[in-house]
């Protein structure tokens, strides 16, 4: 299922995106969610997503769909999947001479049911019992109640690679409704209606246990600790 809501250039990458990240040795693309826009300290522009949907660190091209047609978006510049310290997640340098800027958005249903453009905020810490809500190019919008903290799980892989362990895991109960693996990336975010979202993490990986969805997200905040400097970009509105 393909929620996404624009496909023209002006919308061309935001969080929530779904993104194909090439595969090297066979120049086939994986579908993986562009997760938060961020920015490095020299200036450029990117987005964040699962570092497991990069199966080689050699700077692989990322794609989406501008108008119909898949477009060369970016570069993968920064992988990690479950290094010494758990760390889970991938930084795409994006080509904002060719395309322009990310839009400092993610996408939330109304009270109509409706998916809304809202701008990201600030970053938010959200407690044990707390409500969060994420969205995957493939499965939409869901929401849940944060369930356990600081969680280490371990991720299989697929082609062959070994199993990961990923660390410092968020894991939430997301009812009847689950993520699966091609929204894994995708943001994971508290917001005030729609008025403003705050970052909470991405999802790392989803499912059914005990008959019940479950999530596991990275908080935003170990993710940007491990690229060091790295600052989310936000947006006081949405563009129409």
């Amino acid at each position: 299922m393909d929620l996404k809501i624009r496909d023209d250039e002006s919308y061309y990458i935001y969080a929530g995106s779904k993104i194909h990240v090439q595969i090297s040795d066979t120049q086939s693309a994986i579908p993986c969610t562009a997760g938060f826009p961020v920015i490095k300290p020299n200036g450029i522009k990117g987005i964040l997503t699962g570092g497991h949907c990069v199966f080689e660190n050699t700077d692989p091209d990322v794609y989406t769909e501008i108008e119909g047609q898949l477009q060369d978006i970016g570069d993968v510049t920064k992988v990690a999947v479950g290094d010494k310290d758990g760390n889970e997640y991938a930084f795409i340098e994006l080509h904002t001479w060719a395309w322009g800027d990310p839009t400092a958005c993610v996408p939330k249903l109304d009270r109509n049911g409706i998916l809304r453009f809202v701008p990201i905020d600030s970053i938010y810490t959200p407690k044990l019992g707390e409500r969060v809500c994420g969205f995957g190019s493939f499965n939409g919008y869901i929401c849940g109640k944060i369930v356990a903290v600081n969680q280490t799980a371990e991720f299989s892989r697929s082609r062959g690679l070994p199993n990961y362990v990923a660390k410092g895991l968020n894991k939430v109960d997301t009812g009847s409704k689950v993520f699966s693996g091609g929204d894994s990336g995708g943001p994971v975010y508290t917001s005030e209606g729609l008025i403003r979202a705050h970052p909470v993490g991405h999802v790392v990986g989803g499912g059914k246990k005990d008959g019940k969805g479950v999530l596991f997200y990275m908080p935003i905040e170990k993710t940007l600790k491990a690229l060091g400097n790295y600052k989310i970009i936000t947006a006081d509105s949405c563009p129409e």
